[in-house]
């Protein structure tokens, strides 16, 4: 467990859920409960999983949580697209946001390798290749081929 507070894709994923809330400040007051909502749903979702996932024991969980966290930029995204062709967002708004987003699911993408690599890299410090070369197959008394691999080094 960690403090999430001090994960920079918390960080920056909060200031984007704020800045969320600025940007759809504008939209029809008639969209209040419709794509505003959704959108300041989904911005605050990637944060909210971000920090769900910090509390969590295993680095397998907390990689399902950023995994949720950057789903919900993938749906902010497209919302954000709408509101730009329903003219409630223009281009360069919507570039920005966009371009937030992307560095957003790059340090997301980054950090659940980071989290998956380090069993893998336990694993191989944990096989020797001198392990395996002491097992061998061993020859059948009847001239077949040798069936299952066996240890031939005399210990069980």
């Amino acid at each position: 467990m960690q403090d999430f507070t001090k994960l920079t894709v918390w960080q920056r994923s909060h200031r984007l859920t704020l800045t969320m809330y600025g940007a759809t400040a504008g939209f029809p007051r008639e969209e209040r409960y419709g794509l505003t909502q959704q959108i300041r749903r989904a911005a605050g979702s990637v944060e909210f999983n971000i920090a769900e996932g910090s509390g969590c024991r295993s680095k397998k969980a907390f990689a399902r949580y950023l995994g949720i966290a950057a789903a919900s930029l993938s749906e902010l995204q497209c919302q954000l697209i709408l509101a730009r062709d329903l003219g409630w967002l223009d281009d360069e708004a919507m570039r920005r946001l966009i371009g937030e987003i992307i560095g957003i699911r790059r340090m997301l993408l980054a950090l659940m390798r980071s989290l998956a690599a380090k069993p893998r890299e336990r694993a191989a410090k944990a096989y020797t290749p001198s392990t395996e070369s002491k097992r061998r197959r061993a020859p059948r008394s009847d001239g077949a081929a040798p069936s299952r691999l066996q240890n031939t080094n005399g210990v069980a």
